[in-house]
């Protein structure tokens, strides 16, 4: 009997961490501290883990602090944590830039997927907001003496341009990437060399800064396996690509299949790519054609999101004319409606 309870014990302790990857993030939402930060000393470099790759200043924000640098109310605004009882903000004004890093608990391994996330939130202390955080990971330490960009680097997960960072809430902030291996930390900020800004508020005037807070960063391995793309001009088939009947909205189920091949393009930062979209004979063709290139291009607006430039995609709508099987049952008709893709430089 007692070593049954053993048994039992052992499989509900370990059960757990074997369904749950482990966060090579340290110190990911910012908790743990070397001090609590003042009007004095307020720097990220108080939150323990976290330094600073540039000469700029990004801010460091907990519940212990004094009323210049506490949560929820500092002297930036009034935002409580997404999770928690401190964060960080990172300054964004023109060729100004501010930079967090960290050192990963182990480095990434080659050719292995990660999912990243972080969560954000702008200032409503200043007159713009933006878009633009990205997170960085490298083999290499370096410190840069200066404040504006870390220039000639692309991260590997960024925050799509059109989708301004709003001030009433958290927003998350995620991507998957294949490691190319030995990559130790990350850098998190702007990367972008043109950014884009929202005014907060009427008449901001003409210097467009924004500043923005960030909490709860995360990078995690996946399991699966890496893909491979086809040969160029290789047709190949999204096999989990589904639409409402007679729409172009991508469905939920769609995700994932999707953000494999996003995935893929960013391992492969030259491979552009053609995607297409065919629908059954049933309907009018003029219909049909407008339908496929409506789905097709539903499909490049999702790979835009996930960070792959729009540059390297184009579409097609060819309606029913390229059927894999012609006959006409409503059977034999399904597998003609499908989205596929091809590598063409």
């Amino acid at each position: 009997m007692k070593r049954y309870f053993l048994l039992v014990l052992i499989i509900i302790l370990l059960g757990p961490f074997r369904l749950v990857s482990q966060n090579l993030i340290p110190n990911a939402g910012f908790e743990h501290k070397n001090s609590c930060p003042t009007k004095d000393s307020h720097y990220a470099t108080l939150a323990k883990g976290w330094t600073n790759p540039t000469n700029g200043t990004p801010d460091y924000y907990n519940s212990c602090g004094d009323r210049f640098y506490q949560t929820p109310k500092h002297r930036y605004g009034n935002k409580k944590a997404y999770h928690g009882h401190a964060y960080t903000g990172l300054g964004n004004r023109g060729s100004y830039r501010e930079y967090i890093r960290i050192r990963l608990t182990s480095p990434l391994q080659k050719g292995t997927c990660y999912q990243v996330k972080l969560y954000a939130s702008a200032s409503n202390d200043f007159n713009y907001t933006s878009s633009d955080i990205g997170l960085l990971f490298s083999r290499n330490n370096e410190i840069q003496k200066q404040t504006t960009r870390i220039k000639n680097l692309i991260p590997q997960v960024s925050n799509t341009d059109d989708r301004i960072i709003p001030i009433e809430k958290w927003i998350e902030i995620e991507g998957e990437f294949i490691a190319k291996g030995g990559e130790r930390f990350v850098t998190i900020g702007s990367f972008r060399e043109n950014v884009t800004f929202q005014a907060n508020i009427e008449n901001p005037g003409n210097i467009k800064n924004s500043y923005i807070f960030i909490d709860n960063v995360s990078t995690i391995a996946l399991t699966r396996p890496k893909g491979e793309l086809p040969p160029k001009g290789k047709l190949k088939t999204l096999k989990s690509i589904y639409f409402g009947q007679n729409k172009h909205n991508l469905n939920k189920e769609s995700y994932q299949e999707l953000n494999e091949l996003a995935n893929l393009l960013k391992d492969r930062k030259n491979v552009k790519i053609e995607i297409l979209g065919h629908t059954d004979i049933s309907g009018d063709e003029e219909h049909n054609i407008t339908l496929s290139k409506q789905r097709a291009k539903a499909v490049v607006n999702y790979l835009v999101k996930k960070g792959i430039s729009r540059e390297r995609l184009t579409f097609k709508g060819l309606g029913s004319s390229e059927p894999l099987n012609p006959k006409e049952t409503k059977e034999k008709q399904a597998i003609n409606r499908r989205v596929e893709f091809r590598v063409i430089d």
